[in-house]
């Protein structure tokens, strides 16, 4: 069985259970007649692909006038049908359900990123800085807020660290929120 012909399919498969919400309560239902007419259709293009019968995964609403899915037996047969196909076609790729490295490498995402903002603000704080420093003389409070804050900028390891700094150093040369907003032109 030529796999490129399933893969697209299996992730498809896989987009519409990470699109399903999770069931509030035991009883939660859909309505929208299109989550079980796709599922089903995809079903049945994987059923006529590989030849082999595939209706077991298919869902029936329930109700003949108001037909509903109910959610939870949904993402049963949706996870079920996906657990087989890797099982079955994908047993060399890692497992959908996992949460291995590409979580990981997620996770390490979010951090870099994190840390660029982090890193953008320690930056845009030092301009801010550099520029009023000449706005203010010599000896005043809003000056040597300014010149420790500059000379320890680089204690601060994270946001909180930074916020921290920023008001013990306000706190120490008697500036409230406004002189401080005042003082970095903000």
């Amino acid at each position: 069985m030529d796999k490129s012909l399933l893969k697209p399919l299996y992730q498809e498969l896989q987009g519409y259970l990470s699109q399903t919400p999770l069931p509030k309560d035991l009883a939660d239902f859909t309505s929208e007649k299109s989550v079980w007419e796709q599922y089903n259709q995809t079903v049945d293009i994987l059923s006529d692909t590989t030849n082999e019968d595939f209706a077991r995964f298919k869902v029936t609403p329930e109700g003949d006038e108001y037909p509903s899915l109910n959610i939870t037996g949904y993402r049963q047969k949706v996870g079920g049908f996906i657990s087989f196909l890797h099982a079955k076609y994908f047993s060399d790729e890692q497992a959908p359900f996992s949460g291995g490295p590409k979580t990981v490498i997620t996770q390490q995402q979010q951090q870099d990123q994190s840390q660029n903002v982090y890193l953008q603000i320690l930056l845009d704080l030092q301009s801010k800085i550099d520029k009023n420093l000449d706005k203010y003389e010599e000896g005043t409070k809003e000056k040597g807020f300014l010149k420790t804050l500059k000379e320890q900028l680089s204690t601060a390891t994270n946001a909180f660290n930074l916020i921290s700094l920023i008001l013990k150093l306000a706190n120490e040369f008697g500036l409230n929120p406004a002189d401080i907003l005042k003082a970095l032109n903000l």
